[in-house]
């Protein structure tokens, strides 16, 4: 079985192409042998390196009570939704009109010193790798083009609403949601290349993919008593979903283009659903980045073949290529 795509018929050579392996079809040996990334990296982001295999505790039911709470009224609950941020509609604005140059678009964006303050620093981190260092919009411009541009822009933007920190779980996983939402959004846009997509939708899912994550840090955080901490891998697995669901459903206030909604309710079905090609693109690129973040800090094994029931089997090359890229891209 493959990761099917609505309206474009799959063609070889694609992420999309990758074996599509689970519940009760998979192969028992492969089976045992895929790592649970979202299990390991979920239980990582909330302090615990060693989960248990366990029912679920008093605690963590009421935290994923709380959690179905906010999934609930996610569409009604201003407190719950972030604000777009004001330069993002013109970011896509740009991609839809062929006449704006990126140095049309760097003059539009010079009205806020500040978001070209944090634009020249992300210019300079080393996934742009730029022989010079990158002093002022226009040399950025210069340097990575219309389509880097658009990409800076875009991350120096989300950043603050990733960053957002307040209590015990977001103090603790937030830099890392913030790692992973960039390596996130550099391995959609590497997959989506292969697929002969725009990068910059690709980029942009995998940069907003973690909103929901974040969001659900918040809603633990007011639930949160202190007395234990989440240690169930039952409990990990489900914040994952809890987070995916807000993610869809907050996103959806920010009229992004359909194409990345359905992207995003395709990460809600994953299990149950084809994909759509961008969607299949997020997929592969949450759980490559996951991966990588998860080996680059020792938490398992660097064996990309056994990354989840979903990738199991022969990746792409493009999956494989990716991965390899990613580990040249550090945290900005």
């Amino acid at each position: 079985m493959t990761l099917l795509r609505r309206r474009r018929p799959p063609h070889p050579d694609s992420v999309a192409g990758v074996p599509l392996e689970t519940g009760p079809t998979a192969r028992a040996d492969d089976a045992r042998s895929v790592v649970d990334v979202d299990g390991i990296y979920y239980g990582w982001l909330l302090g615990v390196r060693s989960p248990t295999d366990g029912a679920m505790s008093p605690l963590e039911r009421a935290l994923l009570d709380g959690l179905d709470q906010a999934a609930a009224t996610a569409r009604s609950d201003s407190t719950l939704v972030p604000r777009v941020p004001t330069v993002i509609p013109r970011v896509l604005k740009s991609l839809r009109d062929d006449q704006m140059s990126g140095a049309q678009l760097a003059r539009e964006i010079a009205r806020d010193p500040e978001l070209v303050a944090d634009i020249v620093r992300i210019a300079n981190s080393p996934y742009y790798r730029t022989a010079t260092a990158i002093r002022s919009l226009e040399h950025a411009v210069t340097v990575l083009g219309r389509d880097g541009l658009r990409q800076l822009i875009a991350a120096a933007a989300v950043k603050p609403i990733i960053s957002l920190q307040a209590g015990h779980f977001a103090r603790l996983a937030v830099p890392r949601v913030w790692a992973h939402s960039q390596l996130c959004a550099a391995a959609c846009a590497c997959l989506g290349r292969s697929e002969r997509l725009d990068p910059f939708e690709p980029y942009l899912a995998g940069l907003l993919h973690n909103v929901g994550v974040v969001v659900a840090l918040r809603v633990m955080d007011a639930c949160y008593d202190s007395s234990d901490a989440p240690r169930s891998a039952s409990f990990h697995r489900a914040f994952a979903d809890r987070a995916r669901l807000l993610s869809h459903r907050i996103l959806r206030y920010w009229e992004l283009p359909e194409t990345i909604m359905e992207a995003l309710d395709d990460q809600v079905a994953a299990r149950s659903s084809p994909m759509t090609q961008l969607g299949s693109v997020l997929f592969a690129g949450d759980q490559v980045s996951k991966m990588r973040m998860l080996v680059d800090n020792k938490l398992t094994e660097d064996r990309l073949d056994r990354l989840t029931c979903r990738l199991a089997g022969r990746l792409t090359d493009s999956c494989s290529r990716c991965y390899a890229e990613l580990a040249t891209v550090a945290g900005t």
